[in-house]
């Protein structure tokens, strides 16, 4: 089959998306990437800029591809919908096309029918600058005026973008207490010994995670289907490692990751935080790259084996914001419903998926670290399978 090269930017514009024969370049930032008409043929060049400057010589990562295999998409004026996928017979304005994809133009600061009005004063410096919105009335014919948000301070706004709000997520079995099993495929996991001391002690076991681990339970399950352009990488795919199952591909456009496999520093290596009894674990989620007003939803997957009737388990998540600097702040429990296991459950393995939440009101819950975790009033088993963490907003 002839390779097809689909190309699209996401809804925010902050990267494209490569699809097809241009998957294994994966998605890329803007500003990375440049056509040109090929020296070799009459087909496109596309270089990687920084291996270009790098090397100094051209750094290709398509070479003289055929014009008419190229397929292209763009969004409305509204950022609402993806176009058709649309074809070029002419190598200069496939090129054109093809730039105004891959860099940045003068258009981007004029998406969504946004204005910048750029104020200076007598001494020709930043005064006063505003976002005019163009409105419509509902004939969708152009009403003057809109919204007007004046910015008077001396701060100068480049290319502000109206957020649509695009969440995500990720999936991982990369638990460092879990020794057997595939990520979303088999419910296997290894007993944990939630002793009868921890117990009394009411001690929070905290489920960290592990990368070696991540690499053997993570690797994607389902057969690569390269002709969607939707679907994550199946078998076979690297792209995984350090990532979860679904290699980064459903993540929030904003996030390079979700999950930090090993992190190694005050949150995890302290067995008290807040007054709370925790155990030690690497790893951490990883919201970085969030903001306030986000909403995180972790499932958690695990299977219970009673050892005591009447046993009551709590999940939750251990997070500990964090000061600019790093420092924790504060430690909380984010619990979850309680689950009793009676006398018929005793020796039986039970699989739980509770779904526990935590909000980010601040820049401090942003830079929280978090791991799932269960505290539990007699002595249990517990066998972590994965998670699955997704943010909204």
């Amino acid at each position: 089959m002839a390779a097809t090269y689909l190309l699209f930017r996401n809804k925010k514009d902050t990267f494209v998306a490569m699809r097809k024969s241009l998957r294994k370049l994966g998605n890329r930032n803007l500003d990375t990437l440049t056509a040109r008409a090929s020296v070799s043929g009459s087909g496109i060049d596309i270089l990687d800029d920084d291996a270009t400057d790098s090397l100094g010589t051209d750094f290709l990562v398509v070479s003289n591809a055929p014009v008419n295999r190229f397929r292209l998409r763009f969004w409305d004026s509204k950022r609402k919908s993806l176009s058709a996928q649309q074809t070029y017979s002419d190598q200069a304005a496939l090129v054109i096309a093809l730039n105004s994809i891959l860099q940045t133009t003068d258009s981007d600061a004029d998406l969504l029918d946004v204005i910048i009005l750029d104020g200076t004063d007598g001494a020709s410096t930043n005064a006063t600058d505003a976002l005019v919105l163009d409105g419509s009335d509902q004939f969708s014919n152009d009403a003057d005026g809109g919204l007007v948000l004046e910015n008077p301070t001396s701060d100068h706004i480049d290319n502000p973008l109206l957020d649509e709000g695009i969440g995500g997520y990720e999936l991982t079995g990369g638990f460092a207490d879990r020794l057997t099993g595939n990520s979303g495929a088999t419910d296997i996991g290894s007993n944990v010994d939630y002793t009868q001391a921890m117990a009394e002690a009411d001690t929070h076991y905290r489920f960290g995670f592990d990368r070696d681990t991540q690499i053997l339970r993570d690797a994607p399950y389902w057969t690569d289907d390269a002709s969607d352009e939707d679907e994550a990488r199946g078998t076979g795919t690297f792209r995984y490692i350090n990532k979860g199952s679904f290699s980064g591909e459903y993540l929030p456009p904003t996030h390079s990751r979700l999950i930090d496999f090993s992190g190694h520093g005050t949150y995890n290596t302290a067995t008290t935080l807040s007054g709370l009894a925790v155990t030690a674990a690497d790893g951490s989620f990883d919201f970085s790259e969030g903001r306030p007003g986000d909403l995180a939803k972790v499932r958690f997957d695990f299977n219970v084996v009673p050892r005591i009737p009447n046993t009551t388990i709590i999940p939750g998540l251990i997070w500990s914001t964090r000061d600019a600097s790093g420092n924790i702040t504060f430690t909380f429990f984010l619990a979850g419903t309680p689950i009793l296991f009676d006398a018929a459950t005793v020796g039986k393995v039970t699989l739980c998926r509770p779904l526990l939440t935590g909000y980010f009101a601040s820049k401090e819950d942003v830079r929280a670290c978090a791991l799932p975790a269960i505290k539990s009033d007699q002595a249990i088993y517990i066998q972590p399978l994965t998670t699955l963490v997704n943010i909204e907003r």
